[in-house]
This record gives C-alpha cells, structure tokens and sequence, in this order.
C-alpha cells in the first residue's frame, strides 16, 4: 500500500537543496569575456545532426574550438539520434555553452564524458523554476569531473568578441520560460551573419530590422513566436537551418513554422538529410566559397563529425 501525504518542511529543505539553484552564484564577467577571447579564430560553423536535439561547434582549420549546446535526442525520441555518431572532437579543449535547461541541448555530454571536463557557461535560470532532479543529476556528474563551471545571471549584458565577431546574449524573453530566457550566439562580420538562437523566439532575439545570412531556426522548427523573423541578407544564398530528427514526437519542424519562415527565407537545410554514412551534419563557411577546399575535412567518412552539407 502506497501511503501519499505532504512533504513536511524539513524535506522540502532537502529537496530544494538538492534540485533546485541553492548556492550558484553569478560569475564575474570577466571570466565569461576571457572564455570567448580565448578561443581561434573562427571560419566555420557546424550544425551537428544529433537526431532531436541541438549541437553547434564554432571551428577553427576544421576542429571545434567552442560549442553552442551539446544535445542530442533523449527520452522517447533516442531513436533518432544517429547510430554512427559516437563522440565529439575535444583536441583544442573546446568550452562548452549550453543555452537553455533543456535535456535534448546537453544530453551528448553523457554521450562523451570528457566533455564534463571542459569549461561550461550555464544560464541561471531560476525564475522558470527549480532546476530539477535531472538536470541536478547533470550538474553533480559536471563538478564531480571537474568542469569549470561560470555562470550566467539574467542581468548580464551581451558580450562580444572583437577578435572573432562572436557575441553571446540573452534572449529578452520572459523569466518564466528557459526557452524564451536562454543564451544566444551570433556572428557578425562585415560580409557574413550567423544567428544561433537556442530554442528562443526570434522576437526575444533579433529587431525586425535584422539581416541575416544564416539562421538556425529555434525550437528544432517547433511552435515558436514568428512575430518577428529577420530578414535573408541573399535570397539566394542566405540559409535556414533546422536541426531536428525524423519520426519525432513533436512532429518538427511544423508545417506552419516552415510556412511562415519560407515566405521570407526561400532556402533551407535539415541536419535530417542524412547520406550514405547515416549523418547529416551541416557545415557554414565563414571563410569563402574559395577557401572551402583548404578546410581540413577531418577524415569526412572517417571523422564521426565530418562536414555532410557545405553551405
């Protein structure tokens, strides 16, 4: 017989301690600003097909030098994850940013556990609620394999990289949402934009007035505020991309998500397009159309993270 009754105070003391956001601390913004300083130079941008999920890497020479979300599918979509994908690169120690408290955007850190090592910026995201016993679970296993752990407070104002035109954000969403309050990454350089927004309403993350060539639409192409959508710098070069797994649950992307982004944006990629080697990963070349073929391609049909579509 299951006896059901009230938590008494004294442990619901013990459970706040142990899932919700008790003892974290804002870290000092300087610390965050040498991370993003710290790493090289930037010519690429990959979204990794990770089934129903997000992983993005800013590259360098073809390696990973910082990623954007670490996720990949869980719970009832795992089917989707590919089967090939077995870990990620971290030969230049690359830190790690994870934009929201969502499992499908941290989850293939269990998938390689040196990732745990790295350094991490992780959003505070109290205002949403406690953290919870999973992601609790996960903070414990990032301490206990000694991760270097900043964290980021809601009134953090963006921080850029002059060196690498890479800028971190927050998106201006309400406090009670970790979609809509989660971290974004954009790239600006005179001849290229990148926009990878988290699972963030664009309207949390861009003017009306934006120009983008790339965009990584939020929320896997899920139900997402549409109100504002920036506009392609090049109808026939600017891209979408959408990062998702077939047959999921959700049914992303959602037709009228693809609708309502296709009336602005007419082309678009999918990190679903798998080829022959079972992987789908999508590469954005910051470099130039020319400079492409001096990318080391890593292997490419050995290298698990190998560029599958150029854009």
């Amino acid at each position: 017989m299951i006896d059901v009754r009230p938590v008494i105070p004294s442990e619901s003391e013990m459970l706040n301690e142990l899932t919700g956001w008790r003892g974290i601390e804002e870290s000092p913004r300087p610390d965050i600003e040498e991370i993003l300083n710290g790493i090289a130079p930037v010519d690429a941008v990959a979204i990794y097909d990770v089934g129903q999920g997000a992983a993005t890497a800013l590259l360098s020479h073809g390696v990973p030098v910082l990623y954007f979300d670490l996720g990949g599918s869980a719970i009832g979509n795992w089917r989707s994850f590919p089967e090939s994908l077995r870990q990620f690169c971290m030969t230049a120690k690359p830190p790690v940013v994870l934009s929201h408290w969502d499992w499908d955007h941290w989850s293939s850190a269990l998938r390689d556990l040196r990732s745990l090592e790295r350094p991490w910026i992780l959003p505070i995201q109290d205002g949403s609620g406690d953290l919870g016993a999973v992601h609790s679970r996960f903070l414990a296993m990032l301490r206990a394999y000694g991760a270097n752990i900043h964290w980021w407070h809601y009134g953090t104002s963006a921080i850029a990289s002059p060196r690498t035109g890479v800028t971190l954000f927050q998106a201006q969403g309400p406090t009670k949402s970790r979609n809509e309050s989660g971290l974004a990454l954009s790239i600006v350089r005179p001849d290229c934009g990148v926009l990878l927004p988290g699972d963030a309403s664009l309207q949390h993350v861009c003017s009306s007035s934006s120009s983008l060539d790339y965009l990584m639409v939020p929320h896997h192409g899920g139900r997402t505020s549409l109100g504002t959508v920036p506009s392609p710098k090049d109808k026939w070069r600017s891209h979408l991309v959408y990062s998702y797994g077939i047959g999921n649950s959700y049914l992303h992307p959602l037709p009228r998500t693809v609708r309502a982004l296709r009336r602005s944006w007419k082309k678009n990629t999918h990190t679903a397009l798998r080829d022959s080697s079972g992987l789908g990963h999508v590469g954005i070349d910051l470099a130039g159309r020319n400079q492409r073929r001096k990318l080391p391609p890593c292997g490419h049909c050995i290298c698990q993270l190998g560029i599958r579509q150029w854009l």
